[in-house]
């Protein structure tokens, strides 16, 4: 017997020239949908949105409502997205069709494409999307900064690929890891983070991880490093968030005694503490006494008694002066070169360049 026809629907016979459809989206963020959403969509339409943000940005594309025919192979009406402008297979994400919202998606590039396509029978409700620009990857420079997955510490996107390539002037950079949760796997081949000892994917490689362990911290050889950080089609995690430093202050230092962290209370990200750097201490071999200026916990508390820090970074030094004399301006880190005689409590700090 042949088959049924198709139920149609009543959809509304637009001329070609009244439907909106497509265009270029290079807000940082916004919405769009099929034509006439929540409307049933027109019949034999194609629409392409090209999303365009800002280079060293990538596209954060999310869908709250999507309805299209279905079919298997989604051979009738469907919805694409490709990672970048061309139309090619190789920059497919995916094709949907039916009830299933697509999941979020995270371009490799600032660029993203979008293509609607209806035939000439079953029009349903559509579609609406929102994007968004999120910084994700990008050249970094200066003395410290702080890198995250794409919506940390939200669950990153299926499909995304980031690359920082991390350069500094005064010396290697080291990389410290504060939260890290990814997807595991034998080898590390689904989502992972993987480093370079230079400024692009074809230096050395230093490691590459997954799981719920956190990296070890890592420094680069060279003045460059790169990290790289990918997700595959399915199963995500929340991600990480590191912090980098670089220059001659790139060493770990410990500095002791119940007096130089005498609250022993815990702190959020970005409060400035200030401590008394007790004796013995050297500044450029001279023995005195000073202010440290700390900010951001790296990772959370430990050592003797309730909440001592461990993870401070100290971001200037403020010496201590004679009565009367000019006050001095503070000393950044890259031209300090300060210990302490490690005591009965420890506090390990890292310098970074974060003028409060």
């Amino acid at each position: 017997h042949p088959s049924p026809p198709k139920k149609r629907h009543q959809v509304p016979n637009y001329p070609a020239a009244c439907i909106k459809c497509g265009g270029v989206l290079s807000a940082p963020s916004g919405n769009f949908s099929s034509p006439n959403f929540p409307g049933p969509y027109p019949y034999e339409t194609e629409c392409t949105w090209l999303i365009v943000v800002a280079e060293g940005s990538s596209v954060l594309l999310s869908f709250s409502h999507f309805e299209l025919e279905y079919h298997a192979a989604c051979a009738y009406d469907y919805l694409q997205v490709y990672n970048g402008a061309a139309r090619d297979r190789g920059n497919l994400l995916g094709t949907f069709c039916g009830h299933s919202t697509p999941p979020p998606f995270a371009s490799a590039w600032h660029v993203m494409a979008v293509v609607f396509r209806s035939d000439r029978h079953v029009a349903k409700r559509g579609f609406a999307a929102a994007y968004r620009k999120d910084a994700c990857g990008g050249q970094l420079t200066g003395l410290s900064g702080e890198i995250t997955s794409p919506r940390y510490p939200e669950s990153y996107p299926n499909d995304a690929e980031c690359r920082w390539s991390i350069g500094a002037a005064g010396g290697p950079v080291t990389l410290v890891f504060a939260d890290f949760q990814m997807e595991g796997g034998q080898g590390c081949g689904f989502d992972y983070v993987a480093l370079f000892d230079g400024p692009t994917a074809s230096a050395p490689r230093l490691g590459r991880y997954c799981g719920s362990a956190r990296p070890p911290r890592t420094v680069s050889s060279t003045q460059h490093l790169l990290v790289l950080f990918k997700s595959d089609f399915n199963i995500v995690g929340r991600g990480f968030k590191a912090h980098f430093y670089s220059g001659v202050c790139s060493s770990w230092w410990g500095a002791g005694t119940r007096g130089l962290l005498g609250d022993g209370g815990a702190r959020g990200g970005g409060q400035a503490l200030r401590y008394q750097l007790m004796p013995p201490s050297a500044l450029h071999g001279t023995a005195m006494g000073g202010n440290v200026v700390f900010s951001s916990i790296v990772s959370g508390t430990g050592g003797a008694g309730p909440l001592w820090p461990h993870g401070l970074i100290p971001t200037a030094f403020e010496p201590r002066l004679p009565a009367g004399a000019p006050k001095a301006g503070r000393t950044p880190c890259r031209d300090l070169s300060a210990s302490a005689k490690a005591s009965e409590f420890m506090t390990f700090a890292v310098f970074q360049d974060n003028y409060i």
